[in-house]
């Protein structure tokens, strides 16, 4: 007759093999728990902001404070459409040279570095457009029908930014990044921090300048517009926009403002303030 102590001796030299497997399971589980867990926590919040958002991570009052300044710039719908917003350091996180991101896994998450909270717009951009891809908007498709074939280009280096209807290089990379780029550089603008648009005026100010027709990118603007329409922004801040004058120096330009010298090209028509006679002029870059 067989022992207890035997019987449980021979179970386990029979199952020794589940045993083993229940251990590794169990080992790998805590692994993914400290890894992904720790940064894309689904457990309670730190913090929440005034908006309702899940705040994650090393937030602090100060930073919490700062996060709620730059929704609050936001239409609320852009800003339902972000789950939760993580803060933290850790460089192993994120992708060489990045500062944050976005991820929908398990919902629409933006992760920032602690010294990179100024993203949040551009990240914000990403989780509307995830948003609205989910609600089968026809947004991504239009966007993309804007702006052309020019994404992916191996040779970016050769290429001037702002241009081609893209406002630097990174928003070549892919329409998402377009959009994400496109929106942040759009709130500088209001705000009255540089922006990229500012430089795209500031380029085309130089070159009509030195003698060159005033040139338009029609994209800039439509890109613009198609942000009102889906609600990306709002129609106060598109206002105070397209009152800067980046885009449409036809209505409260800055261009008034100037006293530009004459083209040096006699042959050149005088400039942007013929523009409702001289179309022609205005070219697509």
């Amino acid at each position: 007759m067989r022992t207890p102590l035997a019987a449980i001796q021979g179970f386990a030299r029979s199952n020794l093999t589940v045993a083993f497997a229940g251990f590794c399971f169990g080992l790998a589980g805590i692994l993914v728990f400290r890894v992904h867990f720790q940064h894309h926590s689904v457990w309670a919040p730190r913090y929440y902001s005034k908006c309702g958002v899940k705040l994650y991570g090393s937030f602090t009052p100060s930073t919490v404070a700062r996060v709620d300044e730059l929704l609050s710039v936001l239409p609320r719908r852009v800003v339902r459409a972000i789950d939760l917003i993580n803060l933290n350091n850790d460089k192993k996180h994120y992708s060489r040279g990045t500062v944050g991101h976005f991820s929908q896994a398990g919902g629409r998450r933006i992760c920032l570095r602690n010294d990179s909270i100024n993203a949040l717009w551009h990240e914000a951009g990403h989780a509307y457009e995830s948003y609205l891809n989910s609600q089968d908007s026809n947004f991504t498709k239009e966007w993309i029908s804007i702006a052309g074939n020019v994404y992916g280009c191996r040779d970016v280096g050769s290429i001037t930014f702002p241009g081609n209807g893209l406002l630097n290089a990174y928003s070549s990379k892919n329409h998402k990044e377009d959009v994400a780029v496109f929106m942040e550089e759009f709130y500088l603008a209001v705000a009255g921090e540089p922006s990229d648009f500012r430089l795209l005026y500031a380029i085309r100010l130089g070159d009509f300048a030195r003698g060159k027709p005033w040139q338009l990118d029609f994209r800039y603007q439509k890109k613009a517009d198609l942000l009102l329409e889906y609600g990306f922004v709002n129609r106060a801040d598109y206002d105070k926009f397209m009152g800067l004058g980046y885009l449409d120096f036809r209505s409260g330009s800055p261009l008034a403002h100037f006293v530009l010298p004459k083209p040096k090209d006699e042959g050149v028509r005088p400039g942007i303030f013929y523009y409702e006679y001289y179309e022609q002029d205005i070219r697509i870059n």
